[in-house]
């Protein structure tokens, strides 16, 4: 990584405008916002002068827009947690206007989607993530499952879970939240 003493301060301006419906049954969020920043901070890649290596660097570009949306639902058909289903769903398109690399621009749209069952102190949940994304015309699609089991108490939750993340490898995690 090779840093860059020229940065100037990036300035944000976002406005958004939300909507929540909730009743015992259902919850349901909308969310549509819009950001500009001048003078974004933006990460790229770059030949180190004087090595054969490449290196990752910051530059202000001139500015970023960003537009999109999110949508999240959850459904309890017995009016309590002992059956859940829940969606997240977010659309996003950025633009970023560079003097160094030009006009970049993606689309990022990933869906969310889980299972729980609870019984007492436990739960069981499924969880499964399938994203697109897209940079100035190159599609890329991720997917990914997680199953967790976790007991609760009054102060503790320990969960474990197997998934398939990025990259289908598997990983076994085991955490205690207080």
């Amino acid at each position: 990584y090779k840093g860059n003493p020229q940065l100037m301060n990036a300035t944000v301006n976002t406005s958004s405008l939300s909507y929540t419906h909730n009743n015992p049954i259902m919850t349901l969020n909308l969310e549509l916002s819009y950001q500009y920043v001048d003078k974004a901070i933006n990460e790229y890649f770059v030949k180190d002068p004087g090595s054969p290596y490449i290196t990752l660097t910051n530059e202000n570009a001139k500015y970023s827009q960003e537009f999109g949306g999110e949508l999240s639902f959850s459904l309890k058909p017995f009016g309590s947690d002992i059956l859940k289903l829940q969606s997240y769903t977010q659309l996003m398109y950025q633009n970023i206007n560079s003097s160094i690399v030009g006009n970049l621009s993606n689309l990022y749209f990933p869906i969310n989607l889980a299972v729980s069952l609870q019984i007492g102190k436990w739960i069981l949940a499924y969880q499964y993530r399938f994203t697109s994304m897209s940079a100035n015309g190159v599609s890329i699609k991720v997917r990914a499952t997680m199953c967790v089991v976790s007991c609760k108490t009054k102060t503790t939750t320990a969960a474990g879970s197997e998934g398939v993340p990025f990259f289908a490898q598997k990983i076994l995690i085991l955490s205690i939240f207080y």
